[in-house]
């Protein structure tokens, strides 16, 4: 631009078109953004119902092995040993429900050794899991202090058995000693008369 005026253009609109130009977008805007917001509000719902949903999957996934192994804790509380946890998994769930099947395995070990020891087989060997197995240390000790007491019976059975056939003999030798004494005593009788 020189800075001089070379003429003057005239521009003749009608403002009823561009009013009309103007609803139209503005109109379009509204469409527009009515439609974003739908969107908007269809896409939030759908990402809430699919997160609820894993939610409850993996809420699901995760709290009924945990009760399986709630249930089988208590079963092993108040003495059952027949109840094991049937889940396997690679997770830290996995591996309490393998913790606590191995713990039910090996109450059911100690269980068979309390039976066998109380059926009277004392040459029984007892399985010592570990030095921190405090019942299989004390089925052991058991064990052992029971053939402790069973041997010092035999011995003290030993003893009245030999002291049973000392007294026998003692009398034994004290019947005839008083048979002779009495043939002593008849001849002594009957030689005096």
């Amino acid at each position: 631009f020189s800075g001089t005026l070379a003429g003057v253009i005239a521009l003749a609109y009608d403002m009823n078109d561009i009013n009309n130009l103007i609803s139209t977008i503005e109109n379009q805007n509204t469409a527009t953004l009515s439609t974003i917001n739908w969107r908007f509000i269809s896409g939030s719902l759908a990402v809430i119902i699919i997160l609820t949903g894993i939610v409850i999957y993996v809420t699901r996934l995760i709290i009924l092995p945990l009760r399986q192994t709630v249930a089988a804790a208590q079963q092993v509380a108040v003495g059952n040993l027949n109840h094991t946890v049937n889940y396997t998994s690679r997770d830290e769930v996995g591996e309490l429900a393998t913790a606590v099947n191995t713990m039910i395995a090996s109450l059911n070990v100690k269980a068979r050794e309390a039976r066998q020891i109380a059926d009277g087989n004392l040459q029984l060997e007892i399985a010592v899991a570990s030095e921190h197995d405090a019942m299989g240390q004390a089925f052991q000790s058991m064990v052992e202090r029971l053939n402790e007491v069973l041997g010092e019976i035999q011995s003290a059975a030993y003893q009245i058995d030999s002291g049973s056939e000392q007294v026998s003999g003692t009398a034994q030798q004290l019947s005839e000693g008083a048979t002779e004494s009495a043939a002593s005593l008849e001849e002594i009788s009957s030689s005096m008369q």
